[in-house]
C-alpha cells in the first residue's frame, strides 16, 4: 500500500502532488483497513476521485450493540439535502485543491465540505465497508442551510432553500425558469367507483383534481379510452377536461403500457406526465416541484411520494429487491425513514406513475 500518498486532513496540511486526501472528523478513527481499502479502490479504478463509505458508531450503553450505518449509492440531489456521505471522505489532491485546498476545507462544516468537493469531482463512489469509527451522535446525517444556499449560488441552481424544523434536512425548492406545455396521459376504461359516498367516474375525478388543485396551467390532457368505456363515462371525462381534453380510442385487449405509449404518440407537449385514473392531487405546487427537478439536465424523470386514500404511504420510491419494491408502504407519512430519507429529494431505482 502506498501510504505515503495518503494525507489525513484534520488541521493545517500541505498536500503533495498526486496524493489522496482523507478528511476525518476530530475524535473519529479510521477502521484498521480503511486506508488499504481506499488505496486498492483508487488503484483498481484510477478514474475515481471521490470516495465515501460506511461507518460504525459505538455502543450507547454496554448492554447494546454498535450501530453500523450503511450508506446509499451516490446521489447529488440527496447530498444537497443532508451530508449523507458521512464525515469521512477521500478525494484526489487535485479535487481538494480545486475546492479551496485541504487546510480551508478541513475547517468547514462537513456538509459544506462535501458539497464543495462534489462540485469538483467527476466520479464519486461508495465503498461498501466500514471506513470510519464514530460516535452515537453522528448516526444521522448533518445538514447546513448556509452550505446548501451557497452551493446553489455557486452551481447556478435557482432555488429557495429552507431547513426542516424537526429533522436536520435542507429542502431545495427549485424555481421553474419556464412553463413548457405538459401532456398529461390518462389511460382509463371509464371505471366507476364509490368515493366518499358517491359513485364517480374515476378518470373524470382525477382530471378535475388536476385542473382545480394544481397551479400549473400549461397543460393538455390526453385520455386514452378503452372500447368498453360507456358513453356516460366518456361524457364525464370530456366534461372534466373541458377545452384541454383530447380523446384517443384504444380498441385492443387491455395493455397498460401500450395505452400509455399511444397517448404519448398522440400528444404534442414538451413534457409527459403519466396520471393514473385513481389519483387525486393534494399539493397545489406538485407539478412545479417535479418540473423544478427536471431543470437539472442530469434528471430525466421525477416522481412524488404517493399516499393511499387513508393517508398512509403507497410508495416512497422503488428499490430493487430484486423486483421493484415500494419503500415504506403502509407507513405514516410523518415517518422520517432511515437516515431521514423520507424528508429528502433523492435518486431511486424507480418511481410509480400516478
Amino acid at each position: 500500500m502506498r501510504t505515503s500518498s495518503i494525507v489525513i486532513a484534520r488541521s493545517d496540511v500541505v498536500v503533495i502532488e498526486h496524493a489522496v486526501v482523507v478528511f476525518l472528523r476530530a475524535g473519529d478513527e479510521l477502521s484498521p483497513t480503511a486506508l488499504a481499502v481506499i488505496d486498492q479502490k483508487l488503484t483498481e479504478q484510477p478514474g475515481i476521485d471521490f470516495i465515501y463509505g460506511d461507518s460504525s458508531h459505538g455502543r450507547p450503553s454496554r448492554f447494546e450493540e454498535v450501530t453500523n450505518v450503511r450508506r446509499p449509492g451516490w446521489s447529488p440531489e440527496r447530498l444537497r439535502s443532508h451530508n449523507y456521505v458521512g464525515d469521512l471522505v477521500a478525494v484526489r489532491a487535485r479535487v481538494a485543491a480545486s475546492a479551496g485546498g485541504a487546510t480551508f476545507l478541513s475547517k468547514l462544516h462537513s456538509h459544506d465540505r462535501s458539497l464543495r468537493l462534489s462540485e469538483h469531482s467527476k466520479n464519486a463512489v461508495r465503498i461498501a465497508e466500514v471506513l470510519c469509527l464514530s460516535t452515537q451522535d453522528r448516526i444521522e446525517p448533518t445538514a447546513s442551510l448556509d452550505a446548501v444556499t451557497e452551493h446553489c449560488t455557486r452551481t447556478g441552481i435557482n432555488a429557495e432553500c429552507s431547513i426542516d424544523t424537526n429533522v436536520p434536512v435542507v429542502r431545495v425548492n427549485r424555481h421553474v425558469s419556464r412553463k413548457p406545455k405538459i401532456s398529461v396521459i390518462v389511460p382509463t376504461r371509464g371505471t366507476v367507483q364509490e368515493i366518499r359516498g358517491k359513485n364517480i367516474v374515476m378518470a373524470a375525478h382525477a382530471i378535475r383534481s388536476l385542473r382545480h388543485t394544481c397551479t400549473y396551467k400549461n397543460l393538455e390532457i390526453v385520455a386514452v379510452l378503452d372500447k368498453e368505456t360507456t358513453q356516460e363515462s366518456r361524457n364525464e371525462i370530456i366534461d372534466a377536461g373541458s377545452n384541454l381534453i383530447k380523446v384517443v380510442e384504444y380498441d385492443q385487449e387491455f395493455n397498460f403500457a401500450e395505452k400509455v405509449n399511444l397517448g404519448v404518440v398522440n400528444s404534442d407537449g414538451d413534457y409527459i406526465l403519466l396520471l393514473n385514473d385513481d389519483t387525486e392531487f393534494i399539493s397545489p405546487d406538485a407539478i412545479e416541484t417535479l418540473m423544478g427537478l427536471l431543470e437539472d439536465p442530469e434528471v430525466a424523470m421525477a416522481g412524488p411520494m404517493l399516499l393511499y386514500e387513508d393517508g398512509l404511504i403507497q410508495s416512497a420510491g422503488h428499490i430493487l429487491n430484486p423486483i421493484p419494491y415500494d419503500l415504506y408502504r403502509h407507513r405514516s407519512p410523518q415517518h422520517v425513514g432511515a437516515q431521514n430519507m423520507l424528508r429528502v429529494q433523492r435518486e431511486v431505482s424507480g418511481v410509480i406513475a400516478a
